[in-house]
């Protein structure tokens, strides 16, 4: 579900004014969660983990790696329920002649679909600033999914320590919050299956405070449910985040754009964006209609 690797480009569909903006900042725009079109986003993740954690405690698990993992990741959801740390996405698709994609995110066909070379996205997190991950949509009522969930994070974080080396306790906590928070956050239910997305992810800590880690390592009661209403919302609409090959601590965009197609109703020529794309520095791309 993380740390994908691509071999072909994914898509990510826009308005024409999102379009301009990303050739004109070299930037992707990434939404906070908060504003989701899916008002069970920000549930669903959270409840099915706690409930295959829950499950997972009532059988065995009472190693120190797994309350680490446990007692970081409740301590940073309940971060983002309280408005200390905020999520933020953007989405891409394996699949550009998805029709639902084009009415829903292309403006009703108006707008465009930007085609990124699989090594542009491969490097998108080169600077640790986000993850790729693939969203898994659930059924909220087949615990078996969320069990999976569970065991994933587990062999994610496991591989992380030993990749690593770390042993220092705050360490080990943020690693865990960090990947078990992602993880969450990629969890949607099944009415958004025709989306097929792979999501970039980025948590912005808007709270500098850090909690001492060896104080988590007794989790006591697991708590079962998240809040069922926001507390508080806190961090900008969006944030920005460039793209493209990764070298010598920046990114090079210039390759990283391997097609734009134009919805049928979109107002811009193809020429017209040959023509911007070049002046923007871009190269080696294709511009076609529906």
């Amino acid at each position: 579900m993380v740390d994908l690797e691509f071999t072909a480009p994914l898509y990510h569909f826009t308005s024409e004014a999102g379009f301009l903006g990303i050739v004109a900042s070299k930037k992707l725009w990434l939404c906070n969660i908060t504003k989701s079109n899916d008002d069970r986003e920000l549930l669903i993740g959270p409840e099915v983990f706690y409930d295959a954690m829950s499950e997972a405690f009532s059988r065995d698990f009472s190693t120190e790696t797994a309350k680490l993992l446990t007692c970081s990741a409740r301590a940073k959801i309940n971060s983002l329920y309280a408005g200390h740390d905020t999520f933020y996405a953007t989405c891409f698709t394996p699949n550009r002649e998805n029709e639902k994609m084009w009415k829903e995110y292309a403006a009703n066909d108006t707008g465009v679909s930007i085609g990124f070379r699989a090594k542009a996205m491969n490097q998108l997190s080169a600077d640790d600033g986000g993850r790729m991950t693939k969203i898994s949509y659930l059924n909220e009522k087949n615990e078996y999914q969320g069990r999976q969930i569970v065991d994933e994070v587990i062999d994610r974080f496991s591989a992380k320590i030993v990749a690593s080396g770390t042993q220092h306790p705050i360490a080990l906590f943020q690693l865990a919050a960090r990947l078990a928070c992602l993880i969450i956050i990629s969890v949607k239910t099944v009415k958004w299956s025709y989306e097929d997305e792979i999501r970039f992810s980025y948590i912005q800590f808007s709270d500098p405070r850090r909690p001492d880690a060896p104080s988590f390592l007794n989790p006591g009661k697991m708590q079962k449910r998240v809040p069922k209403k926001i507390i508080e919302i806190t961090g900008k609409d969006y944030v920005e985040k460039p793209f493209g090959v990764y070298k010598s601590g920046s990114y090079d965009p210039s390759g990283a754009i391997e097609s734009v197609q134009l919805g049928r109703e979109c107002r811009l020529s193809e020429a017209e964006v040959s023509t911007l794309m070049s002046k923007n520095g871009f190269r080696n791309f294709s511009v076609s209609r529906r």
